[in-house]
């Protein structure tokens, strides 16, 4: 459990999130570009333009965009306009032959999948986190004038606004209808169409930034994503669901502890299946692959995002914790979640955990997360134990460390 009786938090009405049309004369970033296909001459105009890099010229010019294509041959015109491309040229002029009204820049279509390169093992194992706490630059600014993502369609750093979703179904164990509150973050370098990262963060209010945790994600990844730390990423913050319009008071029990302290797939189930089916993959490109999907949370949301990876690994596989509450998770199947870690075969993921002897009900959870460390450095995991001398709550060890904890998560995935 948590001590945060002191927060409250203003809800105000929800506001939709209007997904814009991909327009055809932008492309979906350089990243992109390079690891697709180049198409071949001789493609009608209307698919070699269709999704143009993110330098891409007119379509009158035929010039490529970050894919690096070459003009398309003089008098290539027309639908096909592509078809008279001499040497094989890649950036054939699209539909609308001279005047460019359509087909645009010949760059590379968008994926729907990143790729994970070796991680290597740079940061793997147990460390200290140095004091003094103080927040990461990160947290607190926009570095080298990065972009500002918005939330909830407000940009990054303004009053945002909750939007809220009520389930479909009694929450067993609750045995009531639940209502989320939650917030959706958007990078300034999405592009309808081009697949983005998920990174989803339980416990919302805490991460989003309002109120005294002071994670600041949408700063820290505005910054992360701006300096190619990660990658285009949308970021899903919700809070534990509650009865009736949803408002969550930051109270532990009983509603949040059955939905996060569970050893079980329950509450992954429910996050997958429906919320973000129904209230992210539907309006936004997310990646397929599960290497492209990261999960954290602070506390009883900590353990909440470990067993989503643990029960869900093929969704999720990048999993960020705090303060993790392993010990009030019990058993599934007869088998304690600590004792499931410990046998094989290792799971594909990638863990990061923090915790310290002040941390809740000393030093039963400290001595959890110490003792998921090293079952996961015994099954030869990617995994980062952090170590911290700071109360449990607010997280300001965590806050130090957030933006370097993303960058060791996230290194080596590319879209």
């Amino acid at each position: 459990m948590k001590v945060s009786s002191q927060l409250v938090v203003r809800r105000v009405s929800a506001v939709a999130v209007a997904a814009a049309a991909c327009a055809v004369a932008f492309g979906c970033g350089s990243d992109a570009a390079s690891t697709q296909p180049i198409p071949s001459a001789g493609a009608s105009g209307t698919n070699v333009g269709g999704q143009a890099g993110s330098g891409g010229a007119s379509a009158a010019s035929g010039l490529g965009g970050s894919g690096g294509a070459a003009p398309a041959a003089a008098g290539a015109a027309g639908s096909n306009g592509g078809a008279a491309a001499a040497a094989g040229s890649a950036g054939a002029a699209g539909a609308a032959g001279a005047a460019g009204a359509s087909g645009g820049a010949g760059g590379a279509s968008c994926g729907t999948t990143g790729t994970q390169a070796d991680p290597g093992v740079t940061g793997d194992g147990k460390s200290a986190i140095p004091e003094p706490y103080t927040a990461a630059p990160e947290t607190l600014s926009h570095l080298n004038n990065a972009p500002l993502g918005k939330v909830n369609g407000v940009e990054v750093g303004g009053k945002y606004t909750v939007l809220t979703y009520k389930a479909k179904s009694v929450y067993p164990g609750v045995n009531s209808v639940l209502t989320y509150e939650y917030w959706i973050y958007v990078p300034a370098q999405y592009k309808p169409g081009c697949a983005a990262a998920l990174m989803v963060f339980q416990d919302g209010l805490h991460f989003v930034g309002i109120d005294d945790a002071k994670f600041n994600t949408p700063t820290v990844l505005d910054n992360l994503i701006a300096s190619g730390d990660m990658p285009v990423t949308i970021g899903v913050f919700i809070n534990p669901g509650e009865p009736g319009a949803g408002h969550y008071d930051g109270q532990e029990y009983q509603n949040r502890h059955v939905q996060y302290d569970k050893n079980d797939p329950t509450y992954v189930t429910f996050l997958v299946d429906e919320f973000l089916a129904q209230n992210v993959l539907d309006k936004y490109t997310i990646v397929t692959d599960p290497d492209g999907w990261g999960i954290g949370g602070h506390s009883s949301g900590g353990i909440a995002a470990f067993m989503a990876g643990w029960y869900r690994p093929e969704k999720f596989r990048k999993l960020l914790t705090h303060d993790a509450s392993f010990p009030n998770t019990g058993n599934y199947m007869g088998v304690s979640l600590l004792d499931a870690v410990g046998t094989g075969p290792a799971k594909p993921l990638r863990v990061y955990l923090m915790s310290g002897p002040n941390d809740l009900d000393a030093p039963n959870w400290y001595n959890g997360n110490t003792n998921a460390a090293a079952k996961l450095e015994a099954q030869h995991y990617h995994y980062q134990y952090r170590t911290e001398n700071s109360m449990h709550y607010p997280p300001v060890a965590g806050v130090s460390d957030f933006a370097n904890a993303l960058r060791w998560m996230w290194r080596g995935y590319k879209l």
